[in-house]
């Protein structure tokens, strides 16, 4: 049967590549059907729950929220082997945390610096 249907999401991007494809399918002598399909950035029109609601991330097994003194000196030792912002080598590093907790890690400690910084300024300030 010479005759191929091709799924084709709402995009203007995928109905030109669509296009090229069914023209040079027609060349050889295939039919090429395209059928619209709904993108899934399209309204869901459904009355039951929406796929799009996130259900809460399972905290690992044996992984605490509070990151451990020995995670913490890892922590300082790959920030100054590869800097702030390589997330994902800080995360090997450490091994124990993934690139977000790093980045969100990272965050909280560059404020303590500089909260720490501005009450040492502040101090030094009222002591003269």
């Amino acid at each position: 049967d010479k005759h191929r249907v091709n799924t084709i999401h709402a995009s203007p991007a995928i109905k030109k590549a669509s296009a090229i494809t069914a023209a040079s399918h027609h060349k050889k002598g295939v039919a090429v059907t395209p059928v619209l399909v709904a993108s899934s950035t399209q309204k869901n029109h459904s009355h039951g729950p929406s796929r799009s609601k996130k259900e809460p991330r399972k905290q690992i097994a044996g992984q605490s929220r509070y990151w451990t003194t020995e995670e913490h000196k890892l922590f300082l030792e790959a920030l100054k082997i590869y800097g702030h912002k390589d997330l994902r080598a800080i995360s090997n590093f450490v091994g124990t945390r993934n690139m977000t907790q790093v980045r969100t890690h990272t965050q909280k400690y560059f404020m303590k610096l500089m909260r720490e910084a501005k009450r040492r300024q502040e101090s030094e300030g009222q002591d003269a």
